[in-house]
Protein backbone atom coordinates (compact mmCIF):
# COMPACT_ATOMS: atom_id res chain seq x y z
CA UNK A 1 0.00 0.00 0.00
CA UNK A 2 1.10 3.78 -0.56
CA UNK A 3 0.09 6.86 1.65
CA UNK A 4 -0.60 9.25 -0.83
CA UNK A 5 -2.45 12.49 0.33
CA UNK A 6 -3.42 10.62 4.00
CA UNK A 7 -5.45 7.39 1.92
CA UNK A 8 -3.06 3.81 1.40
CA UNK A 9 -3.31 3.22 -2.34
CA UNK A 10 -3.36 -0.25 -3.09
CA UNK A 11 -1.84 -2.21 -6.39
CA UNK A 12 -4.88 -1.10 -8.23
CA UNK A 13 -3.74 2.61 -7.52
CA UNK A 14 -0.05 2.50 -8.72
CA UNK A 15 1.15 3.11 -11.71
CA UNK A 16 4.04 1.20 -13.07
CA UNK A 17 6.19 4.15 -12.32
CA UNK A 18 5.33 4.61 -8.79
CA UNK A 19 8.07 3.21 -6.18
CA UNK A 20 6.99 0.81 -3.73
CA UNK A 21 9.14 -0.64 -1.28
CA UNK A 22 8.62 -4.25 -0.71
CA UNK A 23 9.03 -6.77 2.24
CA UNK A 24 11.34 -9.80 1.55
CA UNK A 25 10.97 -12.99 3.95
CA UNK A 26 14.05 -14.74 2.74
CA UNK A 27 13.23 -18.20 4.74
CA UNK A 28 15.94 -19.43 7.06
CA UNK A 29 17.48 -16.15 6.67
CA UNK A 30 15.70 -12.91 7.27
CA UNK A 31 14.12 -10.14 5.84
CA UNK A 32 15.09 -7.62 3.89
CA UNK A 33 13.44 -4.38 1.89
CA UNK A 34 13.79 -3.80 -1.64
CA UNK A 35 12.82 -0.26 -3.45
CA UNK A 36 11.71 -1.36 -7.07
CA UNK A 37 9.57 0.06 -9.43
CA UNK A 38 5.96 -0.92 -9.31
CA UNK A 39 5.59 -1.92 -13.19
CA UNK A 40 8.93 -4.27 -12.41
CA UNK A 41 9.04 -7.53 -13.42
CA UNK A 42 8.89 -10.62 -11.39
CA UNK A 43 12.39 -11.24 -12.98
CA UNK A 44 13.61 -7.71 -12.03
CA UNK A 45 12.78 -8.05 -8.60
CA UNK A 46 14.80 -11.18 -8.63
CA UNK A 47 17.65 -9.28 -10.13
CA UNK A 48 17.21 -6.85 -7.43
CA UNK A 49 17.14 -9.20 -4.51
CA UNK A 50 20.56 -10.75 -5.83
CA UNK A 51 22.72 -7.61 -5.30
CA UNK A 52 21.66 -7.90 -1.56
CA UNK A 53 21.89 -11.98 -0.87
CA UNK A 54 23.59 -13.49 -4.11
CA UNK A 55 20.94 -15.97 -4.78
CA UNK A 56 20.97 -15.92 -8.63
CA UNK A 57 17.48 -15.73 -9.88
CA UNK A 58 17.11 -18.92 -11.56
CA UNK A 59 17.75 -20.14 -7.80
CA UNK A 60 15.07 -18.13 -6.49
CA UNK A 61 10.64 -18.48 -6.01
CA UNK A 62 9.20 -15.54 -4.82
CA UNK A 63 5.61 -15.76 -3.52
CA UNK A 64 3.21 -13.82 -3.01
CA UNK A 65 -0.26 -14.13 -1.24
CA UNK A 66 0.25 -17.73 -1.16
CA UNK A 67 1.05 -17.77 -5.16
CA UNK A 68 4.25 -18.65 -6.65
CA UNK A 69 4.87 -15.67 -9.28
CA UNK A 70 6.53 -18.55 -11.51
CA UNK A 71 6.23 -15.81 -14.78
CA UNK A 72 9.53 -13.86 -14.66
CA UNK A 73 7.95 -11.52 -17.73
CA UNK A 74 4.97 -10.58 -15.72
CA UNK A 75 5.03 -7.34 -13.55
CA UNK A 76 4.52 -7.21 -10.37
CA UNK A 77 1.31 -5.25 -10.56
CA UNK A 78 0.06 -7.81 -12.78
CA UNK A 79 0.38 -9.78 -9.86
CA UNK A 80 -1.35 -7.81 -7.47
CA UNK A 81 1.79 -6.64 -5.45
CA UNK A 82 1.43 -2.64 -3.96
CA UNK A 83 3.85 -0.94 -1.72
CA UNK A 84 4.25 -2.52 1.68
CA UNK A 85 3.50 -5.68 0.61
CA UNK A 86 5.49 -8.79 1.96
CA UNK A 87 7.49 -11.54 -0.42
CA UNK A 88 8.37 -14.69 0.56
CA UNK A 89 11.51 -15.89 -0.86
CA UNK A 90 12.80 -19.61 -1.04
CA UNK A 91 15.78 -20.97 -2.26
CA UNK A 92 15.75 -23.65 -4.79
CA UNK A 93 17.19 -25.50 -7.59
CA UNK A 94 20.79 -27.82 -7.41
CA UNK A 95 23.16 -24.23 -6.96
CA UNK A 96 20.78 -23.34 -4.00
CA UNK A 97 22.26 -23.07 -0.40
CA UNK A 98 21.39 -22.55 3.14
CA UNK A 99 21.50 -18.81 4.01
CA UNK A 100 22.36 -18.43 8.29
CA UNK A 101 22.12 -14.78 9.82
CA UNK A 102 25.52 -13.94 11.69
CA UNK A 103 23.27 -13.80 14.68
CA UNK A 104 22.36 -17.15 14.68
CA UNK A 105 26.21 -18.49 15.16
CA UNK A 106 27.42 -19.27 18.69
CA UNK A 107 31.48 -19.45 18.64
CA UNK A 108 31.60 -21.63 21.74
CA UNK A 109 30.45 -24.59 19.89
CA UNK A 110 33.27 -24.26 16.62
CA UNK A 111 36.08 -26.56 15.86
CA UNK A 112 38.35 -26.78 13.63
CA UNK A 113 38.98 -30.63 12.44
CA UNK A 114 41.00 -29.71 9.39
CA UNK A 115 44.24 -31.07 10.74
CA UNK A 116 42.90 -34.01 12.50
CA UNK A 117 43.44 -37.54 10.86
CA UNK A 118 41.88 -40.69 11.35
CA UNK A 119 39.42 -41.58 13.58
CA UNK A 120 39.80 -40.54 17.11
CA UNK A 121 37.45 -41.98 19.72
CA UNK A 122 35.62 -38.55 21.16
CA UNK A 123 33.31 -40.55 23.14
CA UNK A 124 29.79 -40.96 22.77
CA UNK A 125 26.77 -38.68 22.15
CA UNK A 126 23.54 -39.93 22.30
CA UNK A 127 24.11 -43.40 23.29
CA UNK A 128 26.37 -43.19 19.91
CA UNK A 129 30.14 -42.71 18.94
CA UNK A 130 30.93 -39.49 18.22
CA UNK A 131 32.91 -39.84 15.09
CA UNK A 132 34.19 -35.90 14.29
CA UNK A 133 33.73 -34.86 11.18
CA UNK A 134 38.30 -35.01 9.92
CA UNK A 135 39.28 -32.30 7.36
CA UNK A 136 36.06 -30.13 7.83
CA UNK A 137 35.43 -27.10 10.17
CA UNK A 138 32.12 -27.22 12.64
CA UNK A 139 30.69 -23.78 13.39
CA UNK A 140 28.17 -23.86 16.53
CA UNK A 141 24.39 -22.54 16.12
CA UNK A 142 22.69 -20.97 18.79
CA UNK A 143 20.34 -23.34 20.14
CA UNK A 144 19.90 -22.80 23.86
CA UNK A 145 16.55 -21.71 24.69
CA UNK A 146 14.99 -22.17 21.49
CA UNK A 147 12.84 -24.47 22.06
CA UNK A 148 10.52 -25.16 25.38
CA UNK A 149 13.18 -26.77 27.72
CA UNK A 150 17.29 -27.47 26.60
CA UNK A 151 16.79 -31.03 28.24
CA UNK A 152 17.11 -32.46 24.53
CA UNK A 153 21.38 -31.05 24.29
CA UNK A 154 22.38 -33.59 26.63
CA UNK A 155 24.20 -33.17 29.93
CA UNK A 156 27.52 -32.81 27.98
CA UNK A 157 25.89 -29.88 25.84
CA UNK A 158 24.37 -27.86 27.85
CA UNK A 159 25.75 -24.27 28.62
CA UNK A 160 27.12 -23.11 32.40
CA UNK A 161 26.36 -20.26 33.59
CA UNK A 162 29.68 -17.55 34.78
Amino acid sequence: MFLQYGRLREADQLTPADTVTLEVDVVSWGKLSVDIKAGATVLQLKQKIQQSIKIAPKDQQVSFSNTVLSDDTRSLLSYGVGDGEHIRLMCSGENSYFLIPAERFDSRGDYDYTNLTGSPNFGNRGGEVYTPPAGWRRYGLKVVGLFENDTWLGMANTLESG
